[in-house]
């Protein structure tokens, strides 16, 4: 059965969540989001996913949503969002790789 591993990065919390074909949620993991650490939001976002993982069993695709402009050619995010609707300029970090294909799209 196909599943979605779902990464819903946001500026408060984090959901990670395994979403089935039919769109049921089979696991959902949630914490409030690291600020301030590049490397420490990744090791949430680690942490979050293997619990689901392990709770719903294996995966056939991810899903990620940050928050901010993502830059689709260099696959980055190069803008993040200001609690006034605003967005400022965000260092260019590149996304960390993944053992699927990538397909970055903003909606």
């Amino acid at each position: 059965m196909n599943r979605v591993l779902a990464v819903d990065l946001g500026g408060t919390k984090t959901a990670v969540g395994v979403v089935d074909a039919d769109g049921k949620i089979i696991a959902k993991e949630t914490a409030p989001t690291t600020l301030g650490s590049f490397q420490a939001t990744i090791n949430l976002v680690i942490r979050l996913s293997r619990a689901v993982i392990e709770k719903a069993g294996a995966v056939t695709a991810l899903g990620v949503a940050l928050p901010g402009i993502v830059d689709r050619e260099k696959v980055y995010c190069c803008a993040r969002p200001r609690r006034d609707g605003s967005t400022r300029p965000s260092a260019p970090r590149s996304l960390p790789p993944w053992e699927c294909g990538l397909n970055a799209t903003t909606t």
